[in-house]
């Protein structure tokens, strides 16, 4: 390549087609476009998408030995089986912890104040309007806090449903 260190390297005896140094990348549409696999020194490797990223298989398996970091606005899990999709936090240790899901609000390292919201559930599901049903709140789950001051901390959970015509859910 133009850049020394960084070159292509075809071993033959591994069928291997290797892209080596620092900062490689393959890219593909374009050489200038968004769209790339690259590598760095400090062992990452990244994939870029111009647009979306799509991985399609029966089925996909993520394993790490630390941990799998998501930083998104939303994520969205569905499927068009009946009964599904099924989300399951499965702990297979020999021992009597069991699993956790966690729900955490940081406020970005400031202090907690009371009443903010650490997190909540809610529970969605379609109305019978004509036409097109509206995707309706039908219940939530939410744990607030109630006092914040360090050593005494205590909380609160409210169960809520909908009571009204305006589908207002009220604490129950």
């Amino acid at each position: 390549g133009a850049t020394s260190g960084q070159y292509m390297l075809w071993d033959e005896s591994a069928d291997e087609l290797a892209l080596i140094g620092n900062g490689t990348k393959l890219s593909f549409f374009d050489a200038a476009g968004g769209e790339n696999i690259s590598a760095d020194n400090a062992g990452v490797l990244s994939v870029a998408a111009g647009a979306q990223l799509s991985l399609t298989s029966p089925t996909l398996a993520v394993t790490s030995t630390s941990a799998v970091t998501i930083a998104t606005p939303s994520l969205q899990v569905s499927s068009a089986s009946a009964g599904k999709p099924t989300f399951e936090v499965i702990n297979t240790t020999d021992d009597q912890a069991g699993c956790e899901l966690r729900l955490k609000s940081t406020q970005n390292g400031t202090a907690g104040v009371p009443n903010d919201v650490a997190g909540k559930i809610t529970f969605f599901s379609n109305d019978d309007a004509a036409g097109t049903p509206n995707n309706q709140a039908f219940g939530r789950m939410q744990t607030k806090s109630t006092a914040v001051t360090s050593g005494s901390e205590t909380g609160e959970m409210a169960f809520a449903v909908a009571t009204s015509t305006s589908g207002d859910l009220a604490d129950v």
